[in-house]
């Protein structure tokens, strides 16, 4: 169960973790304003919306995971990841709903950030490995980049899409 979790931690803020990642290909489809050699002012504007509210927000995700474990922990987080990362897909897909960014790659970021706590409720069922699993949560979002690699690999050899990618 544990490396079930772990995978799906990563598949649910891997897309978003490393927006700087995915930036050059943002800027070929002209998201915000960018062009393939500027990202926009509004482009970095939501990426600092995004980083601001994983900081802002991470004293009242603990506060959940603290009152309803990490089950549901898990199920919340990868449902606004979800509902984040579609988003973020119709946003890049249709240049009208780009603004949707602003509130979009939040809301994947933060559903990413809230899922991966439920790595930590198998410190208390694996006590003697406490150390592994809590660095497992930092390993899933180091991994979850490289996740972001694989996805920018694959947009620029035409194997899909960024939107189909989120």
């Amino acid at each position: 169960m544990l490396v079930i979790c772990f995978l799906f931690t990563c598949l649910s803020s891997g897309p978003v973790t490393s927006w700087p990642t995915f930036e050059p290909i943002l800027g070929n489809l002209g998201v915000l304003g960018s062009t393939s050699n500027q990202t926009s002012a509004k482009l970095d504007e939501v990426y600092s919306i995004g980083q601001g509210a994983v900081l802002l927000f991470g004293i009242p995700m603990g506060m959940l995971y603290d009152l309803y474990g990490p089950t549901v922990v898990a199920f919340i987080g990868g449902l606004v990841s979800v509902i984040g990362l579609c988003s973020m897909a119709i946003s890049i897909e249709n240049p009208e709903y780009n603004w949707w960014l602003f509130w979009a790659y939040p809301l994947s970021v933060g559903g990413g950030g809230l899922a991966s706590y439920s790595i930590l409720g198998f410190v208390w069922l694996l006590p003697e490995n406490q150390t592994f699993v809590a660095s497992l949560n930092g390993a899933s979002l180091a991994l979850s980049d490289s996740l972001a690699l694989i996805g920018v690999y694959l947009v620029r050899k035409a194997v899909c899409s960024l939107s189909s990618f989120f």
